[in-house]
């Protein structure tokens, strides 16, 4: 009794999976059908950013000084635009 309960169980929660996963898909095509694309350059402008050379080149020291600034979200940016210099805006 209790294996096919769990069964009918996992079958729900994949059936729900599935379904998200594909009300999700839908959307990125309409999005992208309607002309809305992903802006990956937003912490050129973002004042919660640290400047981009300094999160390049002086990580650690400048969320240091500039810890009212929002650190770990600066650290995130900052790492990854230290391993892709160029082609951060995949990971974003």
């Amino acid at each position: 009794m209790n294996a096919t309960r769990f069964a009918r169980f996992s079958q729900k929660k994949i059936f729900i999976f599935w379904t998200l996963f594909l009300i999700f898909v839908i959307s990125r095509l309409f999005y992208y059908w309607a002309g809305i694309r992903f802006e990956g350059e937003t912490f050129n402008r973002g004042w919660q950013f640290i400047d981009p050379f300094l999160l390049r080149t002086d990580l650690w020291r400048s969320i240091y000084y500039l810890h009212s600034q929002p650190p770990l979200m600066n650290a995130f940016t900052g790492t990854v635009l230290q391993i892709f210099p160029s082609r951060y805006a995949i990971v974003f």
